[in-house]
């Protein structure tokens, strides 16, 4: 018999009525739990030798889900625990977070008011489907539309990643997608360097206004040698190998600021 022929034979047989009706052939890792249910459950062994069964519908999805799930074990993909469990949502995670942040920190409030901008973007995600690049993108975004500064973007990095840390660490989620966040660099304030031509208001001598690098330098020396300043700069004839080498540090310092 030929493999037409082979097909025919297993597909259709005479039933008692002289009605046509299909065969039950059977489909490895596909089987009825009670027989004649039309209700198709699929069995297969996971990454780690653990029999796993499924229950799906008709037999035509079972045997999709059966080739689907032993693809999966194929390329090392870790199935969950449990099909069944609703995925944890964004917004979950979120409430997590608040709860955390009025717990443990003084910023609570403004948690609270980035948490708003969070939840009404990603609130009804599941949390394990958000990536970097949504998260990157959305920041990207929000920045542009609203002129954020850096430290702002960077607060709300801060809060996502909060967020997914503790998910991983109430084992609601596996992974942080924020860690892959890149952090902005902050350029908000100002550098200032202090100079001899430029008064300083303080009360230590070497930094207060001098009018040369000479009279400045005498007021660190005296500064250095503490235990000398009693004396003042003529009557300095000794000092100790250490104070030479504090005062040598301090007047490099000084003339790398004035220039």
């Amino acid at each position: 018999m030929g493999q037409n022929g082979r097909q025919a034979a297993e597909e259709i047989e005479q039933g008692e009525n002289g009605v046509m009706a299909k065969s039950t052939k059977k489909v490895r890792g596909v089987y009825e739990k009670i027989p004649g249910a039309r209700i198709w459950w699929v069995r297969y062994a996971d990454g780690n030798g653990r029999i796993r069964r499924e229950k799906v519908g008709n037999k035509g999805a079972a045997i999709q889900l059966y080739q689907k799930r032993k693809t999966q074990v194929l390329q090392g993909e870790k199935l969950p625990e449990n099909f069944r469990a609703k995925p944890v949502s964004f917004g979950e995670l979120a409430q997590d977070a608040l709860d955390y942040s009025k717990a443990h920190k003084r910023s609570h409030k403004q948690d609270e008011y980035r948490m708003v901008a969070l939840k009404e973007e990603f609130g009804a995600r599941p949390a394990d489907k958000i990536t970097p690049q949504e998260l990157e993108r959305w920041l990207a975004e929000q920045s542009y539309a609203n002129e954020w500064a850096p430290a702002t973007v960077n607060r709300f990095k801060a809060l996502l990643s909060l967020t997914f840390r503790l998910g991983i660490e109430n084992r609601k989620i596996k992974t942080n997608p924020a860690k892959l966040v890149k952090r902005r660099r902050e350029d908000n304030g100002r550098v200032r360097f202090l100079n001899q031509f430029k008064a300083a208001k303080t009360d230590i001598p070497y930094l207060q206004a001098h009018t040369d690098e000479e009279s400045r330098l005498k007021s660190l020396f005296i500064q250095v040698c503490g235990h000398l300043s009693n004396t003042g700069w003529s009557g300095i004839e000794w000092i100790s190998f250490a104070s030479w080498r504090r005062f040598r540090r301090a007047r490099t310092a000084i003339r790398g600021t004035s220039t």
